[in-house]
């Protein structure tokens, strides 16, 4: 998470002569600034096997921002990927993947603004999430770090009856 190469595979890169099996793994918001693979660059013939894995929020110059294949074809097992960005725009794979995949959800857009546990809607689990990210209580609703009136009085202001989404 958070791994940064100025080149290539920001998150994992893997040369020619390997091809991993990847279980149940995570790359989030990983960057590969200047070319591609934000997430993970398979070089040549390098063909992964990843299963039950997420692409979150990764970052490249060029193209690929989840994953970048130069010429293998990876095998992807119930993976998502989810606001990843390359050079032109959001694009979570450049590059083919085998045939065989299956279960994916390769849709190449950006995530539900403030869905922070990427369940596709924005809620109270959400403010749960951040809040033990930042390191805030969840009663602080103003995030100045107390539980006071000024919270109470947020709360207050959106008292009433609410309308439909």
């Amino acid at each position: 998470m958070g791994n940064s190469n100025g080149t290539k595979g920001g998150g994992m890169f893997n040369d020619a002569a390997s091809s991993p099996t990847l279980i149940d793994c995570a790359f989030t918001a990983n960057s590969a600034r200047v070319i591609s693979g934000g997430g993970i660059y398979n070089e040549a013939t390098s063909s992964p096997t990843l299963a039950n894995c997420e692409f979150k929020f990764n970052m490249a110059g060029i193209d690929g921002g989840g994953m970048f294949n130069e010429a293998g074809s990876p095998i992807l097992t119930n993976c998502s990927f989810c606001g990843n960005t390359d050079g032109s725009g959001f694009n979570s794979i450049s590059g083919s993947i085998d045939g065989s995949s299956s279960g994916n959800n390769l849709l190449d857009v950006g995530c539900v603004f403030g869905d922070i546990n990427l369940d596709g809607v924005v809620n109270l689990a959400d403010r749960t999430d951040l809040s033990a990210i930042i390191g805030i209580c969840d009663a602080d609703i103003n995030g100045d770090g107390m539980v006071d009136g000024a919270d109470l009085s947020y709360v207050l202001g959106y008292w009433g009856i609410c309308g439909t989404p």
